[in-house]
């Protein structure tokens, strides 16, 4: 989980459930699920964004490779859960969990995420982040099987401030 994201995260408190939770992360059969607040419009109502993602040249940033072979597979599902009108509230599924994955997927098609200090585009609405004061990237909900064999599922709420924030946006008037 990114530094300034919110939400939860999985947590093993014996070598045996770190060993299992590895091995799932590992598997890709972690069912991870984020809140996540996009600059602009997006059209399509689902998507999947499969860029590798390798360091940047510059500075301690990630980038998204999508003409090259370079980096490591990174494979982003998303899917429209409201339209404002100058930004899309999204659900995403990440099938992978590279560093700042979610990122710099939504930066490289031109929809960065609200409140992202390292990851922006000059052009895109600065009032939104100003109101944002906080990265929009929630980690929602997480599931696992743990060391029983059972199926734990876990959810979090957004944190009352980005309610507050998509309660002050205006909703896409559907056409």
């Amino acid at each position: 989980l990114d530094k300034d994201a919110s939400g939860l995260m999985v947590i093993a408190l014996t070598q045996e459930s770190y060993d299992m939770l590895k091995k799932q992360f590992q598997k890709r059969t972690i069912y991870k699920e984020y809140s996540v607040l996009a600059h602009g419009l997006i059209e399509d109502e689902i998507g999947t964004i499969d860029f590798p993602i390798a360091r940047s040249k510059q500075g301690g940033k990630m980038a998204a490779r999508p003409n090259s072979q370079e980096g490591k597979e990174s494979i982003t599902n998303w899917e429209i859960e409201k339209k404002y009108a100058n930004a899309t509230l999204l659900k995403i599924t990440p099938k992978t969990g590279r560093t700042h994955q979610i990122r710099v997927h939504l930066f490289a098609i031109d929809h960065a995420v609200v409140g992202d200090p390292l990851y922006h585009h000059k052009r895109q609405n600065q009032k939104l982040d100003e109101n944002a004061g906080r990265l929009f990237l929630h980690a929602k909900k997480i599931a696992f099987i743990n060391l029983k064999g059972e199926q734990k599922e876990y959810e979090s709420s957004l944190p009352k401030k980005l309610q507050t924030l998509l309660q002050s946006l205006t909703p896409k008037n559907k056409s």
